[in-house]
């Protein structure tokens, strides 16, 4: 069983980038592509805003977190990442501050 672990994205550094060198090798090429796929989504509806990239993997499953400053994620993008993983949260720490966490169940998790 893997104990958790949490990759922290360096400023600068592409996000996508990020994934596929944090998570290949660990998930299945499906959930790298989902989880790039709804992360240009948040990077270009919150633009131009500082935000912070984590990934944690644990035994079963597979969190991405997105910490972000300005205007908050528009509904539309928020239900449509609701029907792509198997849990989301979006909660507001204060007025310009911003926790969306993505999570993926990893299917076959005993044999990785």
């Amino acid at each position: 069983m893997r104990e958790m672990i949490e990759y922290i994205k360096d400023v600068g550094e592409d996000y996508r980038d990020f994934l596929c060198q944090t998570l290949k090798g660990q998930v299945e090429e499906e959930i790298i592509q989902k989880f790039t796929m709804l992360l240009e989504m948040v990077v270009t509806e919150i633009n131009d805003s500082d935000y912070a990239l984590s990934v944690i993997i644990k035994s079963q499953s597979v969190d991405v977190t997105v910490i972000h400053h300005g205007h908050t994620i528009k509904n539309r993008v928020i239900d449509i990442i609701k029907e792509q993983v198997d849990y989301k949260r979006y909660r507001h720490q204060s007025n310009d501050c911003h926790i969306l966490t993505m999570r993926e169940i990893i299917k076959n998790y005993e044999s990785r």
